[in-house]
């Protein structure tokens, strides 16, 4: 998969940069090995139906209301993606999840939310399907990504 995010970015010409590092699994782990960057967190979230899952990518740091976005969504509740169906939909599992995830088959229903406050940050960083590395690009490069894979996406305030 790790192979298939760099075909993808050569494809469109996206500028990135690679920086390979420690596995890390967590915002507070990637909070300490870089701290200049601003950390990203990608959420798998469903509703209590399971008849939609949304990716939502937001600053790490931040909480996600989840009664608030269903709201906003207009869906009664919303729950987190159970551990083992994330990999069946973006093929890594908890702690690998990015928008790169969108390029595996099983995320084809997979909606995208992406946090506005992200779009003004100078850089964003992913893993690319492995979290041994962060690729970086603007912001405005991710959403070509987005766009690329046919997902639907919104930007909204989270």
């Amino acid at each position: 998969m790790r192979a298939a995010v760099f075909a993808l970015l050569d494809d469109l010409a996206v500028p990135y940069r690679l920086q390979e590092h420690e596995a890390m699994f967590t915002v507070a782990e990637s909070s300490l090995k870089l701290p200049e960057k601003v950390p990203v967190k990608t959420l798998l979230i469903t509703d209590e139906k399971k008849a939609h899952v949304w990716m939502v990518a937001m600053r790490g740091l931040n909480r996600l209301d989840m009664k608030d976005l269903a709201r906003v969504l207009g869906v009664k509740k919303l729950q987190f993606v159970q551990r083992e169906r994330v990999e069946e939909l973006v093929g890594v599992p908890p702690g690998n999840v990015s928008v790169f995830g969108l390029l595996h088959p099983g995320a084809q229903n997979v909606y995208v939310i992406l946090d506005a406050s992200l779009t003004s940050e100078p850089e964003l960083g992913f893993h690319p399907n492995d979290n041994t590395a962060t690729v970086f690009l603007r912001p405005n490069d991710v959403i070509k990504v987005i766009e690329s894979t046919g997902h639907e996406y919104r930007i909204m305030n989270i």
